[in-house]
C-alpha cells in the first residue's frame, strides 16, 4: 500500500479517535469508570485500525480492528439516520456519517486472510459482552429512548452479521 495513503488514514483514524472521545465525555461524566471502555465503541475502532495501520502484525487484533470497524461504521450510519435529532444537528450528523462511511470502507482495505475460526471467536465473545453492556448495563451511546429496543435488536443482529460477512472474506478456504 501506498505510504501517503496510509500515513493520511492514520491521521484520520487518529483524529476520529480524538473527536470521537471528545464528543463522548457527557456520556463517560454519567457512567462508573469501570464501564468507560464499554462506552467508546467507535472511537476504539478508529484507534484500533490507526494502531493496525501503523504496522502491530497480530491475527486476532487485526480482526478486532478490522470488525469494530465495520460493525460500528454500519452501526452509526444507520442509527444517526433514524434519530430525531438529526433534523435539529443536521451539520455535525452529517460529519458524523461521513466519518464512519470512513470507518466502514476501510474495513474492506488491505485484505489478506490466512485467518483461522480461532482469530474470529475473542471478538464474538467480545461484541456479545458489549452488546450485553450496552443495553443491559446501559453503556450504549445516547440515543432517543423511543428507538431503544430496535437499536438494541440491531446491534445484536451486526455483531451476528458482521462476524458471518468477514468469516466469509477472511478465513482459509
Amino acid at each position: 500500500m501506498n505510504t501517503l495513503f496510509r500515513h493520511v488514514l492514520i491521521f484520520l483514524n487518529l483524529f476520529g479517535f480524538i473527536i470521537g472521545m471528545y464528543s463522548y465525555i457527557p456520556q463517560l461524566m454519567s457512567t462508573a469508570p469501570q464501564l468507560w471502555l464499554l462506552v467508546v465503541d467507535c472511537p476504539l475502532s478508529a484507534l484500533f485500525f490507526a494502531i493496525f495501520l501503523m504496522g502491530f502484525n497480530n491475527k486476532y487484533f487485526e480482526v478486532l480492528a478490522r470488525l469494530s470497524a465495520f460493525k460500528y461504521g454500519v452501526w452509526t450510519v444507520v442509527v444517526t439516520l433514524t434519530q430525531p435529532i438529526l433534523m435539529v444537528q443536521l451539520l455535525p450528523a452529517i460529519f458524523n456519517i461521513i466519518m464512519h462511511l470512513g470507518l466502514l470502507i476501510e474495513s474492506f482495505l488491505f485484505i489478506e486472510g490466512d485467518f483461522l475460526m480461532k482469530h474470529i471467536i475473542p471478538l464474538i465473545i467480545f461484541f456479545l459482552a458489549n452488546d450485553f453492556s450496552d443495553y443491559f448495563l446501559n453503556t450504549h451511546p445516547f440515543i432517543d429512548v423511543s428507538l431503544l429496543i430496535t437499536t438494541g435488536i440491531f446491534t445484536f443482529i451486526m455483531s451476528f452479521v458482521t462476524v458471518l460477512i468477514f468469516s466469509r472474506i477472511l478465513l482459509k478456504k
